[in-house]
């Protein structure tokens, strides 16, 4: 049943930070609508320490899952699907034609991520992200061999009944150690083989995600001059000041 709702409300004392991750956002509680300030949970049942929050359902910037300026990305939902697909197998992460993570890893956390940024062209955006942190195991975890993709499905799935991944978000994974410093990686596609499954990863870049918005560099020094078209998101030009 339709029921044409632009926003949901809630009274929440302690668990702020839960609904936030929901995009609820705390607001000041004389901004409640009348109906709800003569409800029973603000009059008697709620405390006036209460955080009222609220819930756009009319987004002035919609969420979005692509994100903008990137192209070739794998969602949550396309790379868990080629998982479940296969039998088991040895599942494996590589990255440019080598083995990047070493037999015997863990899987020790999934994010679920909301990105909100603004572009040098002056454009808000909102996408979600799923990152999966991976870490070295011992050596004798390692000499046991790597987790198999049946393994890291029901670690996936006993953790994302507690969190709000979305199946069309972008998923990325992230891995570091001693040697090498952490960072997020792209999944370029997924290689079943006769005995293992290769998750092939490639690494991330930086983009002017306004793309042509951002226009030249200028000689305008202001901020307050930022603008499409500006070019305020490029290097100042280089001033040479004679000294003779």
């Amino acid at each position: 049943m339709a029921l044409n709702l632009s926003s949901l409300s809630l009274l929440t004392t302690t668990a702020p930070d839960y609904f936030s991750r929901f995009g609820f956002r705390e607001q000041p509680r004389f901004r409640a609508p009348a109906a709800l300030k003569a409800s029973p949970e603000f009059q008697e049942a709620c405390p006036t320490s209460a955080t009222f929050m609220t819930l756009s359902l009319t987004q002035e910037f919609p969420m979005t899952q692509i994100i903008p300026g990137l192209t070739d990305q794998t969602s949550t939902i396309t790379l868990l699907s080629e998982l479940r697909t296969q039998p088991q197998r040895s599942l494996e992460f590589w990255l440019h034609g080598e083995r990047l993570v070493p037999a015997g890893y863990h899987v020790t956390e999934v994010k679920a991520v909301t990105i909100e940024a603004m572009d040098c062209g002056g454009k808000a955006n909102t996408w979600r992200e799923t990152v999966i942190q991976l870490m070295d195991g011992s050596e004798e975890e390692a000499r046991a061999g790597s987790m198999t993709n049946r393994k890291f499905l029901a670690i996936y799935d006993r953790v994302v009944r507690h969190i709000p991944v979305r199946d069309e978000a972008e998923v990325r994974f992230e891995y570091g150690n001693s040697l090498t410093p952490a960072m997020q990686y792209h999944v370029s596609h997924v290689e079943a083989q006769a005995e293992r499954m290769i998750v092939h990863l490639r690494t991330p870049g930086v983009q002017c995600k306004a793309g042509d918005a951002c226009g030249l560099p200028n000689t305008s020094s202001s901020d307050t001059d930022c603008a499409p078209e500006s070019g305020c998101c490029s290097p100042t030009p280089v001033q040479l000041i004679p000294l003779g």
